[in-house]
């Protein structure tokens, strides 16, 4: 099962893409064990991307598999509203995750989860969650250029605003 399982689980996720990160590690938290990891940023060369991936248990014979990576922290207070609007036009363009700005924060994050079967194999739960690490990476890296744009001054929102209509 894979909530009686996750700390074992996120484990093996872990060193099976160690060699895609630079740092891969599960760490105790209150609510369960999170799989916590990072890698360069393809935005800004001095700055690393975080990743976690976190099995909540539903107590329903299902679970609840919950992936993040944070591409943008430190976000300037005077960019928070229009990176939000930005962010609302690129996210109906997705046809996997969404971008979430918490203000509070002043961070960027993209989620993507799924309910699963607490039965399912660890294996097939590996390769799921695997598939979708990368597919949520390369959709941030394309569609976070974007983001990265405007908050250096090289995109304006009417021009993602254009480039989302035309998709």
């Amino acid at each position: 099962m894979l909530s009686e399982n996750a700390s074992e689980f996120l484990g093996m996720l872990g060193k099976l893409a160690e060699d895609h990160f630079n740092e891969c590690y599960v760490e105790e938290q209150e609510n369960g064990p999170i799989l916590l990891m990072s890698s360069a940023s393809p935005f800004d060369e001095e700055k690393e991307i975080a990743y976690s991936v976190q099995v909540e248990d539903g107590n329903n014979g299902f679970v609840l598999l919950q992936y993040l990576i944070m591409p943008f922290a430190g976000i300037p207070d005077e960019k928070l509203e229009e990176l939000g609007k930005a962010i609302c036009y690129i996210d109906p363009t997705l046809s996997y995750g969404n971008f979430i700005l918490i203000k509070e924060g002043n961070l960027v994050l993209f989620r993507q989860s799924a309910v699963v079967p607490d039965e399912m194999e660890t294996t097939t739960a590996i390769q799921y969650s695997l598939r979708s690490l990368f597919l949520m990476e390369s959709t941030v890296f394309e569609t976070g250029s974007m983001l990265h744009g405007l908050l250096n001054g090289q995109v304006t929102l009417e021009e993602i605003k254009a480039a989302t209509a035309a998709q």
